[in-house]
């Protein structure tokens, strides 16, 4: 048996999802906020966030915190009992941090909260968990945060057009959504915005797969000419056309780089 020590046991030790949420809400519920406005005296962050709560953005049209938990199917306590997904667990962590991260931005021009290092460490078990997960945190608009999956090959891509098209690169990032993993319309969407980002260089090809796919698959067009598949089996096919695409926008760096190289070539 290998002897480790502790920060590798920390370091190596499995994710408990119900464990986590909890520990969470702990962190949520801490009187650790110092305020001297409603009073003097410790609040804790879920006061924060329901006192100011009519204000955020995110709110959509709750008015009170608890019922918008429960309206999205996230209970308020932490002695939960029942059990709790990893995409519930994501779907909390997106609203908090969405929520804390508005307020903040907003409080240093006011400074009427003062967080006293508990935002900062419920911020540390946010990116523990999302690393433990394999996962990461992305702002898709400002103040509004999704966990998507750790995946290079979607990173890269998504830093590749980033310069040309912000948008696409947060749909690109956005497809490996947990919300989105049998949404057809959503993916169908992306998809189309890859093609058109990507047609004028397709063009060249002689033969493009990527081309059929979207005129022949019920992307660009309705159910003429379409080849017949279940949504189970579209689903799967869409997923294997979206990483052909993340392929062809990699690869496209690559060959700018083998064509630069062999210009700096000749210059020997």
């Amino acid at each position: 048996m290998v002897n480790e020590n502790i920060w590798d046991v920390l370091e190596h030790q499995e994710i408990d999802i119900e464990q986590e949420y909890r520990n969470l809400w702990a962190l949520l519920k801490k009187p650790m906020v110092a305020t001297n406005i409603y009073g003097s005296g410790y609040i804790t962050l879920f006061e924060v966030i329901d006192r100011e709560f009519i204000n955020l953005k995110g709110r959509y049209t709750y008015v009170d915190f608890n019922h918008m938990l429960t309206g999205i199917g996230l209970g308020v306590s932490i002695g939960v009992s029942s059990e709790i997904a990893l995409n519930e667990l994501d779907r909390f962590v997106e609203l908090v941090t969405s929520f804390l991260t508005e307020i903040y931005e907003k409080n240093r021009k006011n400074s009427r909260y003062h967080f006293n290092n508990i935002l900062a460490a419920f911020m540390q078990n946010v990116d523990l968990i999302v690393e433990k997960t394999n996962q990461k945190l992305v702002e898709i608009n400002k103040n509004q945060w999704i966990i998507v999956p750790n995946d290079e090959l979607v990173t890269t891509a998504a830093d590749t057009i980033l310069p040309d098209d912000e948008r696409l690169a947060l749909s690109i990032l956005g497809y490996t959504h947990y919300a989105n993993k049998d949404d057809l319309v959503e993916k169908r969407n992306v998809l189309r915005q890859l093609g058109n980002y990507t047609e004028q260089e397709r063009k060249r090809r002689e033969n493009d797969d990527i081309g059929f796919a979207l005129n022949r698959t019920s992307i660009r067009h309705g159910d003429s000419g379409q080849v017949s598949m279940s949504e189970a089996e579209m689903n799967d096919y869409y997923d294997l056309l979206f990483r052909e695409f993340l392929i062809y926008l990699t690869e496209r760096e690559h060959d700018q780089f083998v064509k630069k190289t062999k210009e700096l070539k000749s210059r020997l």
